[in-house]
């Protein structure tokens, strides 16, 4: 479908059923809200889904009469990442129950069901260990995914993932910029979806915490994500990491930053990535594409909440680090692009994919008909979500995987 063609399919009914959970939550555009407000209630959000996530594990674990975690993440379509994340909430506050009658045997149950559950999940069993005992350290390589928190240059926050059974070798590692108009977000709201990632492409994740706007308007989160990758080029073979197999990753506003960042190391000739992942990216200031008028009402993110986003980030509409469509698009690494069909931004993507194509670059575009922005971050509920997961996971592993 050509840019700036309408869609004639419907909003699916993944989307309609979480559209109207996040109603009765009390969500409100972000146009309506100050920057402050507006970041509480991007934490809400978060909130939301992994209450919904913790909800389902409870459902699924009153109904198994004992499940490994493999078991309940192919029954409820979520990756072992995240339950592994969310079993350690449910039991550091209780409502996981947990009894070794016998080494390597652990009896459990709910709170809501009273029944005991017997699994032989070793990974499950280190997990349930004491919770007084310190998170395991990102580079002591593990049969879970792990985590830890960094600080580049001793003062951008960043949070590596290190994949399961990742062994001892050198890994390949996606550096990721989180979504929210360069006013919202942070690593934590992107959490799950870097564990998803992570767990499923085999690759380690560097995810930015970069600063925010209007305290911090442009170009302060293009210098951030720059920074992080000059970094990680730099220190990334301390923490086992090889920069020689390097992707590059942002969803919505991160997505913009992700493919400054990879121009900016292009023309500089620090590296080129192998891999760049662009989802439901938000790529021009100026607003002026098509999709911008034709789903100017669209759900969860409207044409007005796009204008309260660039109005605090105020980038430069004329210059690549701000509107990296007016930029030189030659000699980029080989790009994934996801699009939904029911978002402003929905051009973008398709306008980046026309011009990456005529510029000799390797492009796959993917749009996902009636869905509405930055739908993977909602895979718990969307299946498409799902379906684009594993569509980066693979691309990723088969650009940086031996």
């Amino acid at each position: 479908m050509e840019p700036g063609q309408g869609t004639a399919l419907p909003l699916h009914p993944d989307c309609t059923a979480l559209l109207q959970r996040l109603e009765r939550a009390g969500v409100r555009p972000v146009s309506e809200l100050s920057p402050q407000a507006a970041r509480r209630l991007g934490m809400r959000l978060y909130d939301l889904e992994r209450q919904q996530g913790e909800s389902s594990l409870l459902r699924q674990l009153i109904r198994f009469k004992g499940a490994t975690i493999p078991q309940l993440a192919e029954a409820m379509g979520r990756s072992e990442a995240e339950l592994d994340h969310l079993l350690d909430r449910l039991y550091l506050a209780g409502s996981v129950l947990r009894q070794e009658r016998q080494p390597g045997v652990v009896t459990w149950s709910t709170r809501l069901s009273q029944q005991r559950r017997t699994l032989q999940d070793r990974a499950l069993i280190d997990r349930l260990g004491d919770p007084g005992q310190p998170n395991p350290r990102a580079q002591a390589r593990s049969d879970r995914l792990t985590t830890e928190n960094l600080y580049l240059g001793g003062k951008l926050r960043a949070r590596l993932y290190l994949p399961p059974g990742c062994g001892s070798g050198l890994l390949p590692v996606v550096l990721f910029a989180h979504g929210g108009g360069w006013v919202i977000g942070s690593i934590e709201t992107h959490d799950s979806l870097c564990r998803t990632l992570c767990e499923q492409s085999g690759c380690a994740f560097v995810s930015v915490d970069y600063r925010l706007a209007p305290e911090h308007p442009w170009p302060a989160a293009a210098d951030d994500v720059e920074c992080a990758l000059h970094w990680l080029v730099s220190h990334g073979s301390d923490l086992g990491l090889d920069i020689n197999r390097l992707g590059v990753m942002g969803d919505s506003a991160g997505g913009n930053l992700a493919l400054v960042a990879a121009m900016a190391a292009r023309s500089a000739g620090l590296c080129k990535p192998r891999a760049l992942v662009l989802a439901c990216a938000t790529l021009d200031p100026s607003l002026g594409l098509p999709s911008y008028r034709d789903l100017a009402e669209a759900p969860f993110l409207s044409a007005a909440d796009m204008r309260w986003y660039v109005s605090h980030y105020q980038p430069d509409p004329g210059h690549w680090r701000g509107s990296p469509l007016v930029g030189d698009l030659r000699d980029l690494p080989p790009s994934l692009v996801i699009a939904a069909s029911h978002d402003p931004a929905r051009d973008d993507s398709e306008v980046f994919s026309e011009r990456l194509d005529a510029a000799g670059g390797q492009v796959t575009l993917q749009r996902y008909e009636g869905m509405f922005h930055d739908f993977i971050l909602f895979s718990g509920a969307i299946a498409a979500g799902q379906e684009a997961c594993a569509a980066i996971a693979r691309m990723l592993r088969e650009q940086l995987q031996p």
